[in-house]
């Protein structure tokens, strides 16, 4: 993830495209197993399409991407199948959306203009690391009172908590990469951000696995599970770094 991030470019986009695809794979096992029918093949054809144009930015490839939308429509339609069509689109579009575009911003954080990109992007990798790892073992120590009893037992409010002391003990001025662009406010204000949204990311994976009645999402990465697993937090928490920076702090 560093190497990629540092190298940027097209490995960044390389390594963005199989994470999403793999992603894809295991959120549309997810739909499976809840009876709908995602079309697999077309909603990664899509997916990989937006993670370039994230890159690229060309209008072209908005219209491929339209392009490619209205065949997927047009081959549900060839197929015939009326019983579960709704279904169907849902969760492929709804899949597309989830993994590849917001995991696409990692693309574009990378290119964020009047920022250094690779800091910007590294920061939130280890903010969010820090912000998992440090409300792991406050919640094992310190954890009494459920966060979300109901989606995920074991999280607490003292785990969560403890990864915002954590972040904001590593949230200093000399450190953060927007401080140069504004008050530490900025950095106060998007440290709650991640935070906040990371831990959301989470609990909605956990979520969509406590409906489909799965422990793991995939079983790609030996002691996460599967890629939704180990990126659930980045998936909520690069989109709002880059618009942040992109709408308040780019002037």
């Amino acid at each position: 993830m560093i190497g990629a991030a540092w190298l940027g470019g097209w490995w960044l986009v390389a390594l963005v495209v199989i994470l999403s695809l793999i992603g894809l794979r295991e959120f549309f096992s997810l739909a499976t197993a809840k009876g709908f029918q995602p079309m697999t093949w077309w909603g990664m054809a899509i997916g990989a399409v937006v993670i370039v144009n994230a890159y690229l930015d060309l209008g072209q490839l908005y219209g491929l991407i339209a392009l490619l939308f209205l065949a997927m429509l047009s081959a549900l339609v060839y197929i015939g199948k009326i019983e579960g069509a709704v279904g169907r689109v849902a969760a492929t579009v709804f899949g597309v959306l989830y993994i590849p575009w917001m995991l696409g911003h990692m693309v574009m954080l990378r290119n964020i203009p009047a920022f250094d990109g690779f800091k910007l992007l590294l920061f939130t990798f280890i903010m969010v690391w820090i912000n998992d790892t440090a409300a792991y073992f406050t919640g094992m120590a310190f954890g009494k009172h459920r966060l979300a009893p109901v989606i995920s037992p074991k999280k607490s409010v003292e785990g969560l908590a403890g990864g915002m002391f954590f972040y904001f003990d590593r949230c200093s001025a000399d450190e953060f990469p927007v401080a140069a662009s504004g008050p530490l406010l900025h950095g106060i204000l998007i440290a709650v951000g991640v935070v906040a949204l990371g831990t959301i990311g989470d609990l909605f994976e956990s979520m969509l696995k406590r409906d489909a009645r799965v422990k793991d999402s995939g079983a790609v990465l030996p002691g996460h599970g599967g890629v939704l697993d180990r990126f659930d937090s980045l998936l909520f928490a690069v989109p709002f770094v880059y618009w942040y920076c992109r709408l308040i702090l780019v002037r």
